[in-house]
């Protein structure tokens, strides 16, 4: 960060319990980034520069996100986007914890007015140092069981109230799409597929909050709950 002495002081007074450690320099130079250990790093989290307009924001961040790329798992970095239209770009380097106030936002504005409390409980749960929204793994006794079972055991061990239940869906492979059989124009489709085909993300979340009691729960699913 290229900012004053004056602003990281008042943050460490701000926060005199935590343990703050501040690294100065153009974020997007590797050498700052080395500096700043972030191939080290638990995760990494990359706030839009709301100095700058909205599109020149959303561009520094894309380019201090490229940057961080090379250095550290995509999986630990998220970034703060002013326009959700820009996501993609994100996308396509493989970084998909992507955070746009703006889309976020308008839902939960939305949502507010049918009901008034809705905004309020949100803004709790977000702030809150002793709650929190979290998945974890679900054990292997439990698959094949419906979910009112998970349900009964999360509440008998006191771990936290289960909302729902998440999983990671593969895409297709371009293989399993055509065999090697398959004729010459199948062949020259699938190796044009393959040339042309994105580096998106090969996973995608399939969220469910509150399923069904009897829903099964399946190899690959996680638990989501409320502690």
């Amino acid at each position: 960060m290229n900012e004053t002495p004056q602003f990281f002081e008042s943050i460490e007074s701000s926060y005199p319990s935590l343990s703050l450690s501040f690294v100065r320099g153009e974020a997007t130079s590797e050498d700052t980034l080395k500096r700043a250990s972030v191939s080290s790093a638990a995760q990494i989290i990359i706030l839009a520069d709301h100095s700058l307009k909205p599109a020149n924001a959303d561009d520094r961040s894309i380019i201090i996100a490229n940057a961080i790329h090379l250095l550290a798992k995509k999986d630990k970095i998220s970034v703060q986007l002013i326009n959700n239209e820009n996501k993609h770009m994100l996308f396509r380097i493989g970084i998909t914890k992507v955070f746009v106030w703006d889309d976020l936002g308008a839902y939960l504005l939305a949502d507010n007015i049918a009901e008034e409390n809705s905004l309020s409980i949100f803004t709790q749960i977000a702030k809150s140092s002793d709650s929190r929204i979290c998945t974890c793994k679900i054990e292997e006794s439990f698959w094949g069981k419906n979910y009112a079972e998970l349900i009964d055991h999360f509440h008998r061990l006191e771990q936290g109230v289960l909302i729902g239940l998440i999983s990671k869906e593969s895409s297709l492979e371009i293989d399993s799409i055509f065999d090697d059989d398959s004729s010459a124009i199948d062949q020259f489709i699938k190796n044009t597929l393959s040339k042309s085909q994105r580096k998106f993300s090969d996973e995608k979340h399939n969220i469910r909050i509150n399923p069904a009691r009897e829903t099964v729960i399946q190899d690959g699913d996680q638990a989501i709950i409320l502690r």
